[in-house]
């Protein structure tokens, strides 16, 4: 890390495995590692660290062939750790960093940065620069598609800039104090840069600031480390921000590579040259915090057990978060605990009265209750707050219907399907509206949207089999029949109606087999019995 460690192969091997795992076992990490989708983290981070290692190798390598060989390699890791996850992307800024320490390819001074015979030094960032852009592009872009980005309108730039300093210093407090750590930290309804949590985030950034680059003669390794860090961090801080979340235990993976080599790094040179210990019983030492932090991530890791502890321990530290009272109820609701989860969805509104996911999945829990005109006022409250919330729609529909009200189901069935137009239930259960009102040509034309977005439908198939025959049109209707039987082999009901359109059609023989197949089925089922009696009747008297 610096000259102070002194050549001694041994302290710098301590060093370096004191580094390694002080990284590994910290609790920061178990979000990264325990919770499934963010596994890209660990493999951005391995081709981040790949694509590091190959251009350190690059830049000591005095061969040229080698050279760019080793640098070609380098690239390509890039390129993977891009396509794992864009959060890697300001890896080009990062190696400037390096470049000036502790490569020393760039001098101290700014000013000579741009010097022709350093032309070099910054073209070698080209290939990097040029995967970067793109990528994050399209991470924009999607974020923009589905609705996560924050407009300006929302949070101004100041406000992103409060945000942005808050991160930095958040990250730091929770790596040196690792305690209180949730797995949603709830961005603020609105943002107070002068209030004292961003206040004084920003004095410490500040300060940090100030003091890495007074010390930077002495030890340049802690600003080198510093901008690593902040220049890491740039994609998750805030400035073009996305979701609810004012900052997350996973966005300090990457940074915090040399976050913990630097803490290491000053831990082992206390020990060795101001206590003046043995390797052996510094090694010992460094056993302590290695230890307490193995058990408070052990802790951690239990926290990610199932979605319901992870809500439950959201709210632990916060009690007042509407997201995290709604997601404990969606967990507690599918366990069957319907009546925690009312309470939790109802927590949620209190919270943040127009969330229109809690209304929507509070109206589902009142509705499976048998609370219908409960459940239809908070579907319309969800709406309210939402007016383009599909689901919302789709279920208030579901309702309506339930209760013979068609014309309004109809127009929320509609109305879902405004918002999201390949939505193939929607599409079915409309039909179905339709088809109780007898529009059977409106309802056939939605069964086949149905099975344009869902192919495999079994239900859109079976109801527009129903459809088809009620307008007499047989070959057809049989045919969907046989498809609804392809998606489900076990559908009494189908093989019954089936039979029914070949009976109309004069195939007696081959309905028989239907017939007897819904029999199997369903023993109890009298129309295929009743049926059946006839059809044999009939063929004996031929």
């Amino acid at each position: 890390m610096a000259a102070d460690a002194g050549p001694d192969r041994g302290w710098l091997a301590l060093t370096a495995g004191f580094s390694a795992l002080l990284f590994a076992l910290h609790p920061l990490r178990v979000e990264s590692v325990a919770w499934a989708t963010e596994r890209r983290d660990v493999l951005v981070g391995l081709f981040y660290l790949l694509t590091m290692l190959f251009y350190l190798k690059s830049a000591a390598c005095a061969e040229k062939a080698q050279k760019a060989r080793l640098f070609s390699v380098s690239v390509l890791f890039f390129a993977m750790s891009l396509l794992s996850k864009v959060s890697g992307s300001t890896l080009p800024l990062a190696l400037l960093a390096l470049d000036i320490y502790p490569l020393r390819r760039l001098p101290g001074d700014p000013r000579r940065w741009f010097s022709a015979d350093l032309r070099r030094v910054w073209l070698e960032k080209i290939p990097f620069i040029l995967m970067s852009i793109p990528a994050c592009l399209l991470a924009v872009k999607a974020q923009h598609h589905i609705g996560a980005l924050v407009s300006l309108g929302k949070l101004s730039v100041a406000e992103r800039l409060a945000q942005a300093l808050f991160g930095l210093a958040f990250y730091i407090n929770k790596t040196l104090l690792p305690l209180g750590l949730s797995p949603y930290y709830p961005l603020p309804d609105k943002i107070n840069p002068f209030a004292a949590p961003f206040l004084l985030s920003g004095l410490a950034v500040a300060l940090i600031t100030v003091g890495a680059f007074a010390l930077r003669r002495k030890w340049p390794a802690i600003l080198a480390v510093w901008a690593c860090y902040a220049i890491t961090l740039l994609p998750v801080l805030g400035f073009t921000q996305s979701g609810s979340h004012i900052a997350a235990d996973r966005f300090t993976y990457i940074a915090s590579f040399g976050m913990t080599l630097l803490v290491a790094w000053a831990a082992v040179w206390f020990l060795k040259e101001r206590c003046r210990l043995s390797l052996k019983v510094a090694a010992v030492i460094l056993c302590v915090p290695l230890a307490v932090l193995s058990w408070l991530t052990w802790r951690q890791v239990k926290v990610w057990r199932d979605s319901e502890s992870v809500w439950r321990q959201a709210l632990a530290i916060n009690p007042n978060i509407a997201v995290a009272h709604n997601n404990l109820g969606m967990a507690l609701n599918a366990h069957g605990h319907r009546e925690e989860a009312i309470q939790h969805y109802n927590l949620a509104l209190r919270a943040q009265p127009d969330y229109a996911l809690a209304n929507n999945n509070l109206a589902n829990a009142l509705a499976a209750q048998g609370n219908i005109e409960e459940a239809i006022r908070h579907y319309n409250l969800a709406i309210k707050a939402k007016p383009a919330y599909a689901d919302a729609h789709y279920n208030l529909a579901l309702a309506l219907a339930g209760q013979g009200k068609m014309d309004a189901a109809i127009l929320h069935y509609n109305l879902t399907l405004q918002a999201q137009p390949e939505y193939a239930l929607a599409h079915n259960n409309l039909a179905n509206a339709l088809s109780a009102q007898g529009k059977y040509d409106d309802a056939i034309r939605q069964y086949n949207l149905a099975l344009e977005d869902r192919p495999d439908m079994a239900e859109a198939h079976y109801n527009l089999a129903n459809a088809l025959s009620a307008e007499g049109k047989l070959d057809e209707a049989a045919r969907h029949y046989r498809l609804t039987l392809q998606a489900r082999p076990n559908l009494a009901l189908a093989y019954n109606n089936l039979a029914n359109v070949l009976t109309r059609q004069g195939k007696l023989e081959e309905a028989v087999p239907y017939y007897q197949q819904a029999l199997k089925l369903n023993p109890g089922f009298e129309q295929p019995r009743h049926n059946l009696e006839i059809i044999l009747k009939r063929i004996e008297k031929r």
